[in-house]
């Protein structure tokens, strides 16, 4: 992505950029790049929100001689509270629960067969995380095959059939506020979510009244089909335009304000695969029912 989708993003002379499930921006051969470190190396202010505090170590260790970055290691709940504490599951790739050296268990075979995208996940609801592993079973044999080797041990042709599941540990997170946080900022080119299911929440929190927001990216892949729906409708209510996701649930769904003149091209987007069916089916109803409450609210 680079320089010239931080250009095509930067619209005030002071950029600034708000994420909120940041992980730890280390660079990662995924299907769609975080563009906010490079809007980082370009100069953009940031504030970067990470529950794990693993990974919150990580990007205050990454950004320690850049302070225009702020690193918050809470989450963002459902209420508006400082106060308040959430439990959040996440698989700890130590052998911080004893399974090194089993045979379905041992959280070494995710870090060296590539995979270390799994500490990553992040989730208040534990179902979550353990669906979201069910891409381990991809290529299993190959990866067992390549973990016995490394390790110098054999192992089981399934070998990861109980890595998550044994793994997942409880964390108790802090709660943050967004309003609070953002409340000297009257500015963003780009508020970017990702939390695992919790995107709309995060949106349904953000301070949009008192933000003025350029564009916004979040992850619909995870959101329920009500909530895809909300999402869609609140932010075509604020003014915001689709650009890329519609009302699919897909890994980047990107909207951009009216008054934003610098058109975003979102080819630098790496493009998903077509939905299925069902899934287009589903969106087709889903515009049908905005476009309805849009032509209400005309009348």
């Amino acid at each position: 992505m680079g320089c010239r989708w931080v250009e095509l993003v930067r619209t005030q002379p002071q950029p600034f950029v708000v994420q909120v499930g940041a992980n730890d921006h280390s660079p990662r051969p995924q299907v769609n790049e975080d563009p906010v470190p490079a809007a980082i190396r370009f100069g953009f202010r940031a504030l970067l929100i990470e529950p794990i505090p693993e990974m919150a170590s990580r990007l205050e260790a990454r950004y320690a001689s850049t302070p225009r970055v702020r690193v918050i290691n809470a989450a963002v709940c459902g209420n508006c509270s400082t106060q308040e504490k959430r439990t959040m599951y996440t698989v700890d790739l130590t052998n911080r629960t004893g399974h090194w050296g089993t045979n379905f268990s041992d959280p070494r075979c995710i870090t060296l067969t590539g995979a270390r995208w799994v500490q990553e996940l992040g989730s208040f609801r534990k179902a979550h995380v353990l669906e979201a592993a069910k891409q381990l079973g991809k290529n299993q044999k190959q990866r067992c095959e390549k973990c016995s080797a490394l390790l110098g041990r054999p192992l089981p042709w399934n070998c990861l059939r109980r890595v998550v599941f044994d793994n997942i540990v409880s964390i108790t997170v802090p709660c943050v506020c967004l309003k609070e946080l953002l409340r000297e900022e009257k500015h963003a080119d780009l508020l970017m979510v990702d939390t695992e299911g919790f995107d709309f929440h995060v949106l349904q929190q953000y301070p949009f009244d008192t933000v003025e927001t350029a564009r916004v990216v979040y992850e619909s892949a995870h959101l329920a089909d009500e909530e895809v729906i909300a999402a869609a409708e609140k932010l075509r209510a604020l003014g915001f335009a689709n650009v890329q996701g519609g009302l699919g649930k897909v890994s980047t769904a990107a909207w951009q304000h009216m008054n934003v003149t610098v058109p975003l091209e979102m080819s630098l987007f790496k493009n998903p695969p077509p939905p299925p069916p069902r899934l287009r089916r589903f969106r087709r109803k889903s515009l049908a029912i905005i476009s309805a409450g849009a032509h209400a609210r005309r009348l």
